[in-house]
């Protein structure tokens, strides 16, 4: 990312990032498709403000902690290829394995639909 002028604003995305470090130590919660200015509003509710020359959120009442860009960077580390992947298998076995289990109970609900037909012709 191109380093950005001295006063410019912080965007809705290093908004959502300094949230997200910060939900380590309280709670702040954003709708999905929030626009920046709402997301600005909900932190202004919930006793912060934000300071877009330091990119930090301060409190305003001195009670917890400052969380800066650079610490949420350091808390949430880019996945790398091998994580992505990883993940991506996982998913799919874990996907592979619930297909499994859904044709067991069909194949065990077809024999006890049959069952059930032979009892009530008896």
């Amino acid at each position: 990312m191109p380093p950005k002028k001295k006063d410019s604003k912080m965007t809705a995305p290093e908004l959502r990032k300094l949230i997200r470090a910060h939900n380590k130590l309280s709670n702040i919660t954003i709708p999905k498709g929030s626009t920046r200015d709402e997301i600005i509003i909900i932190i202004e509710k919930n006793g912060y403000t934000v300071d877009h020359v330091n990119k930090v959120l301060k409190p305003k009442v001195k009670r917890g902690k400052q969380v800066s860009l650079k610490q949420a960077d350091k808390m949430f580390p880019k996945k790398t290829e091998a994580q992505k992947k990883e993940a991506k298998e996982k998913k799919e076995s874990k996907k592979k394995t619930e297909n499994e289990e859904i044709k067991l109970l069909k194949a065990e609900i077809k024999l006890l639909k049959a069952e059930i037909k032979k009892l009530k012709k008896e």
